[in-house]
């Protein structure tokens, strides 16, 4: 009914339209801001992403920072784009860790890759794949996958592992023990690293009595020398470390 008493009430903009209120006062703006108006009054749709303050709300139906802003190309096309790239590379993920539980291993390393360049800041791809190269004996590729996955999560408890697992296969010993020591600080009652710790102690107590640490240079230029000569060589024992766990799969 109408109200009473002679109050009058005023109909308040709201505020993604108080930006735009003196297009009321400017002849052929009335109907410009009644058709605004509306869509606002009642359209559902509009009225449940908030207003202006909602960013993300915004950004997810493409209206930018501003609600009452045209979409800015690069928006939703980027979020949508990234997304797309994710899933894409969470397939690829899923090929790459079959061939490694088959012992495809350049074909793991050429899934990894690829979801590498779909999606460069996962550290679990480079994790996978310098498990894969460890597996083919390539350390030096292991080492720097090793260590891109520690770059991206320096508290993430594998990338150390992959880091000390790789260096092992250098015979960087005492690299190998800070790697693991590292991981074990992130989890104490794995016995897993504790066993690999241990031997790499023990590697480095060893070639410390020895007189034989290698530096990464030195060694570098030898295994150049031999490459020719490794064909035949022993089968390098599995490490369990090597593996994935269900962690890498989810």
């Amino acid at each position: 009914g109408k109200p009473k008493g002679g109050v009058t009430y005023q109909r308040q903009l709201p505020k993604f339209l108080q930006q735009h209120a003196h297009l009321l006062q400017r002849e052929g703006g009335q109907d410009d801001s009644k058709k605004a108006w509306e869509d606002y009054g009642h359209s559902d749709e509009l009225a449940k992403y908030g207003d202006e303050d909602d960013i993300a709300g915004n950004a997810r139906k493409g209206l930018g920072s501003n609600p009452g802003s045209i979409q800015q190309p690069g928006t939703v096309s980027d979020v949508e784009e990234r997304e797309r790239k994710q899933e894409m590379a969470k397939v690829e993920k899923g090929k790459g860790n079959r061939a490694f539980s088959e012992k495809r291993y350049e074909d793991a390393i050429r899934s990894f890759t690829r979801c590498i360049e779909l999606d460069p800041d996962d550290k679990v791809f480079y994790s996978n794949r310098s498990a894969a190269h460890a597996a083919t004996k390539d350390f030096e590729a292991a080492l720097e996958d090793g260590e891109a996955a520690v770059r991206l999560a320096k508290d993430w408890v594998k990338g150390h592992i992959r880091v000390g697992a790789a260096s092992m296969g250098l015979k960087r010993y005492t690299d190998a023990r800070e790697s693991y020591e590292r991981a074990l600080k992130l989890d104490e009652d794995n016995d897993q690293i504790k066993a690999s710790l241990k031997e790499a102690a023990e590697k480095e107590e060893q070639s410390i009595k020895s007189g034989t640490i290698v530096f990464a240079a030195k060694r570098k230029r030898d295994e150049d020398g031999k490459k020719s000569a490794v064909g035949a060589g022993k089968k390098v024992k599995n490490k369990t470390l090597l593996s994935f766990n269900e962690e890498e799969d989810e």
